[in-house]
């Protein structure tokens, strides 16, 4: 008899809420299995990013930098003449040349330049354009980057990969 009570009271409670009990717990478990796949896809993007940037060991000390082999080096003498150009100009007077695209911040959205210097303060870079800007043109792949720690570097596959300019006055 007692039984009975009981189970008309929950009966009755679950009525009132509008869920019975079987519902609600079938809610609770997708509830708790969402939560289980939005942590593991977590550590998905996670692994994502460390593949991209930069690949650490268990301990998470600086093992292997990815973008390493997406940067090379090229002295400043061996540019093209319209780089040199540019980036003589660019670093006497802090601005494109008429005509030109060039200041606007990038971002290093692919990570593959070095996001800090020796001192782990965060760099800064700008792009800039080699070849004036005609409008209704595409102003190609080739670009200058300036960093805030004085570096150069020249992409001539649109950010793909990058080399270090070398030997230049700065």
């Amino acid at each position: 008899m007692r039984m009975d009570i009981l189970s008309n009271k929950s009966s009755s409670r679950s009525s009132k809420i509008g869920i019975r009990p079987s519902t609600m717990l079938k809610q609770i478990l997708f509830l708790a299995a969402f939560c289980v796949l939005l942590f593991t896809i977590g550590f998905r993007f996670s692994d994502i990013k460390l593949h991209q940037g930069t690949i650490k060991n268990e301990v998470g000390s600086l093992q292997h930098n990815a973008s390493d082999d997406l940067i090379g080096t090229i002295p400043f003498d061996q540019l093209p003449d319209y780089a040199k150009n540019t980036i003589v100009y660019i670093l006497k007077h802090h601005e494109p040349m008429e005509n030109y695209e060039g200041g606007r911040i990038f971002k290093n959205r692919e990570r593959i330049l070095p996001q800090f210097d020796a001192d782990q303060l965060a760099i800064e870079y700008k792009e800039w354009d080699v070849h004036p800007h005609i409008q209704g043109k595409n102003r190609g792949t080739e670009r200058l980057i300036t960093s805030n720690n004085k570096t150069v570097y020249w992409t001539n596959d649109h950010y793909k990969t990058f080399k270090k300019v070398l030997g230049y006055d700065r």
